[in-house]
């Protein structure tokens, strides 16, 4: 029998409070500073996809290529925390056009080994304050957009 899929139940979303103007790797991204984004419900995607641009020649026959290659991003979702330090340097970051570091580690560590974590670069947007009813909890949702993507280190 094969190992099990995990869950995102336990994941946690880190950002460096420094922009990041150039793309790091792994070391230089573990070496950074990170605060701890509280009330986490949903995490943006984030990875390659290449866009694949086609060309119909007169023969019939298309031609395809690589386009635009976009790193992902997507709407982080949180509990609306004022008080949370990772909150307050989402909304600052926020207020400018610089690109800054997140690290996304998930809770999937076994034994001796350390979790999956996944790091990214981009830009911030928000918040915005979606509409809820009288029966759910208030949330902030700040916009990311990725610009760099290292692969997974995984657990």
């Amino acid at each position: 029998m094969g190992a099990q899929a995990g869950t995102n139940a336990g994941a946690k979303f880190y950002v460096c409070e420094t922009t990041q103007p150039a793309d790091l790797d792994a070391t230089a991204y573990a070496a950074l500073t990170w605060v701890l984004v509280g009330g986490t419900a949903a995490i943006p995607e984030a990875g390659r996809t290449e866009e694949i641009v086609s060309f119909d020649r007169t023969d019939g026959a298309a031609i395809k290529g690589k386009g635009s290659l976009d790193y992902g991003g997507g709407d982080l979702e949180v509990a609306y925390l004022p008080a949370d330090l990772g909150q307050i340097a989402l909304v600052t970051m926020a207020a400018t056009k610089l690109p800054y570091a997140f690290k996304v580690v998930l809770d999937d560590a076994a034994g001796a080994l350390s979790a999956t974590t996944e790091f990214t670069r981009g830009i911030v947007g928000g918040p915005s304050r979606p509409s809820k009813s009288g029966k759910e909890f208030a949330t902030r949702v700040f916009s990311l957009g990725y610009e760099h993507f290292l692969p997974v280190v995984p657990a």
